[in-house]
């Protein structure tokens, strides 16, 4: 809901309504998630975190502790590509923006 003043100084409500699918089942989770983009929001969540002050090593080992942790909860038959999700995963980690030994 969005409360805002018109040009003629008329107060209006705007109501916006969002269809939200729910479901029981995590393999449907998996199979409509986007490998590409969960891989580039766990990316600029550990950025985000390191550039708030925390430690690159903690980023580093939180990136690895979430891909473990969604490549054991869907299968091969799940989540778009999961082989594509980890490779990508695998190279986030490794880049140099990780490696506390630059700088």
């Amino acid at each position: 809901m969005l409360l805002y003043t018109t040009s003629d100084g008329d107060r209006r409500i705007r109501v916006h309504n969002l269809m939200i699918p729910l479901t029981q089942s995590m393999l449907s989770i998996g199979e409509s998630a986007d490998p590409y983009a969960t891989s580039l929001y766990l990316f600029r969540n550990a950025n985000f975190n390191i550039f708030q002050g925390g430690k690159i090593s903690e980023a580093q080992q939180s990136l690895i502790t979430s891909t473990k942790d969604i490549a054991t909860q869907f299968n091969s038959n799940a989540f778009g590509s999961i082989s594509t999700f980890t490779c990508q995963m695998l190279g986030v980690i490794k880049h140099k923006i990780f490696n506390d030994k630059i700088g």
